[in-house]
């Protein structure tokens, strides 16, 4: 209902006209109906132009403040002298002062007061009949500095308001940003991985398949097994990518629990994994199960694609707050990197993103990759 209210309210120049025609009718009104407009030494065919010109000129109070601000001074600067009390234009020069301070001159509004203040009160003691007397003047002085407060006001709640849906939108295009990187990710490290472990067993089955057959079926089987588990992987991490009256996924995000699928794929390309915890194993905060099993599974794909090595070696360390992973190979000491430079660059943002570090650089005998990821027990948390 509220809403629905709010849409119905003018905005833009519909507002500003309404405005106009309402303060146009109050004029005109009191003015018909006030006792002392036979006491105005102005002929009609001035004053009643006048009192119109202060209203009409509101039109333009947002976008032209100051000027309607000046406008509306110097018309009723002409018509109080000339005339009596009954006319209520003077509203048209309080709204104008408004519209001044609402618009975020605050400087300017009050200067604009202090004149409005001083003619008034400068009238009074060169007039030879007091038109307002002390309490009114009072009251007068208070109208102008509430005016000018409450434009203020306003305006700052309306900058309030521009600024937090500025930072909302900016915030959820953020997200978006780093929503969009995760999945890049993800993709990056289960088609990576996959896809090196069935090029080397289509290799494999290549160069088998007249000398060994029996050699190249195994190969091929573990093709088949492989790209079925791609494929999987790829439903999982996609998932999140569903229209918002689908299901959510039931299927569960990987973790260390799965590595041991992937030493499996490791092995069936020819290759030694040995594989050592230290400490306690535990339950892992999701985010964390998840960046461990992808830094473990993009590290054995580089050591496939790129190492020429025999044996890798994994090793998992439970510490008191955080959990280490070390993936040590025989292979050739070079960093081992993709084409597009995204694999030790995305092992690294998994670990940053959760406030841990990565390294990675040759040994004398390979090429080591060690993260260090927060993961607190729940007694420290």
């Amino acid at each position: 209902m509220e809403g629905s209210l709010r849409r119905r309210q003018p905005r833009g120049k519909l507002a500003d006209a309404a405005i106009v025609l309402v303060v146009t009718a109050i004029v005109v009104i009191m003015t018909l109906t006030s006792s002392d407009i036979s006491d105005s030494l102005l002929p009609l065919w001035i004053s009643w132009p006048v009192q119109l010109a202060a209203c009409v000129a509101l039109y333009w109070r947002r976008v032209r403040p100051q000027t309607v601000m000046a406008v509306t001074l110097v018309l009723i600067a002409i018509y109080y002298p000339l005339t009596g009390e009954g006319s209520p234009v003077f509203v048209t020069i309080m709204i104008a002062l408004y519209s001044v301070a609402a618009s975020g001159q605050l400087r300017a509004s009050m200067i604009w007061a202090g004149v409005v203040m001083a003619i008034t009160i400068g009238g009074e003691l060169a007039s030879p009949v007091r038109h307002l007397d002390n309490i009114a003047l009072a009251m007068f002085t208070g109208w102008c500095v509430a005016t000018v407060a409450v434009g203020v006001t306003v305006h700052d709640r309306m900058a309030l308001l521009a600024e937090t849906k500025r930072r909302a939108a900016e915030t959820a295009l953020r997200e978006a940003a780093q929503e969009r990187l995760r999945i890049a990710r993800d993709v990056h490290d289960v088609v990576g991985h996959h896809l090196s472990l069935i090029n080397v067993q289509a290799s494999a089955a290549l160069h088998r398949i007249d000398k060994d057959p029996g050699q190249a079926e195994t190969a091929l089987a573990t093709i088949k097994t492989t790209s079925s588990q791609t494929l999987g992987e790829l439903r999982k991490t996609l998932d999140v990518l569903r229209q918002s009256d689908e299901e959510p996924p039931t299927t569960p995000t990987p973790g260390l629990a799965d590595i041991e699928a992937l030493f499996d794929g490791v092995r069936s390309a020819g290759m030694t994994v040995d594989h050592h915890v230290d400490g306690e194993p535990r339950e892992l905060p999701v985010e964390v199960d998840l960046a461990c099993y992808r830094i473990v599974q993009e590290a054995l794909t580089n050591v496939v694609k790129h190492a020429n090595a025999t044996r890798v070696t994994i090793r998992l360390a439970y510490r008191d707050d955080t959990i280490d992973l070390a993936i040590t190979d025989d292979g050739v000491a070079e960093p081992p990197t993709t084409t597009s430079g995204h694999g030790i660059r995305g092992m690294t943002e998994r670990a940053q993103a959760l406030g841990g570090e990565l390294s990675a650089e040759p040994t004398r005998t390979g090429f080591t990759v060690h993260a260090t990821l927060p993961a607190p027990t729940r007694e420290s948390t």
